[in-house]
């Protein structure tokens, strides 16, 4: 059974107001140019009843060319960021980029607190991630991707509670949801086969002389097949 997270009242507000300096940062107005691709293509998407373009509808040197890239493994993204754009202007995507990768931020720190029972670490840990984010406060669709990576890894590395079947059918559905959302889905393919890996050297006899297994409280094969079977 997971432990639960106590922190002292300091400790919370220390991590309230370093939260609320962050979101302040990630609201800053959005400078990037590829969000203007991503509206227009989700634009076009929504106008053309749902139908990726086959050609790239905008660039006439690339016209009747195929479109490769963005619109066919982005185009969730790209919608939702042309629907909110559409109701709330730059004002919903900028409070949507702050949602999301506060969010990821929590799960990172969650994760660094669970690993190391140490406010301080885990507080350097968010900072620390937040800064490297700072190159990607962009209006982009890989924002989902970050929060995607950071919540699974939370769940899949701090969980020692078995997984039950519904657990499966969730993240099989999460797996679906983000292949169509930014291609950096395949990236987590990654943390899975690691895990497969380590599950079946494990049973090799002479492996125990150089490491020991994990037991994770999922099953690595069953989650590899269901994140194969999503990627297609």
């Amino acid at each position: 059974m997971e432990k639960p997270i106590i922190m002292r009242t300091t400790h919370m507000a220390v991590l309230t107001i370093v939260m609320m300096g962050l979101a302040a940062i990630f609201y800053k107005p959005i400078f990037s140019y590829d969000v203007w691709l991503h509206l227009k293509m989700g634009e076009y998407i929504v106008q053309h009843d749902y139908q990726l373009p086959k050609a790239d509808p905008f660039s006439s040197v690339m016209d009747q060319k195929p479109l490769i890239g963005l619109t066919h493994h982005e185009w969730l993204s790209q919608i939702i960021l042309y629907r909110i754009h559409q109701i709330f202007g730059f004002f919903g995507i900028r409070i949507m980029r702050a949602a999301l990768l506060l969010t990821a931020l929590a799960y990172i720190f969650k994760a660094s607190l669970r690993f190391t029972g140490r406010f301080p670490i885990a507080l350097f840990t968010l900072l620390a991630l937040a800064y490297l984010f700072r190159t990607r406060y962009l209006a982009r669709p890989e924002l989902f991707s970050i929060l995607f990576f950071t919540a699974l890894y939370y769940r899949l590395a701090v969980s020692e509670k078995p997984f039950a079947r519904p657990t499966y059918i969730f993240i099989f559905f999460i797996f679906v949801l983000w292949i169509n959302l930014h291609p950096f889905m395949l990236f987590f393919g990654a943390v899975i086969s690691i895990s497969f890996a380590d599950q079946i050297a494990g049973r090799l006899p002479w492996t125990h002389r150089f490491f020991q297994a994990s037991s994770p409280a999922y099953n690595p094969a069953l989650l590899l097949l269901l994140f194969l079977t999503a990627s297609l």
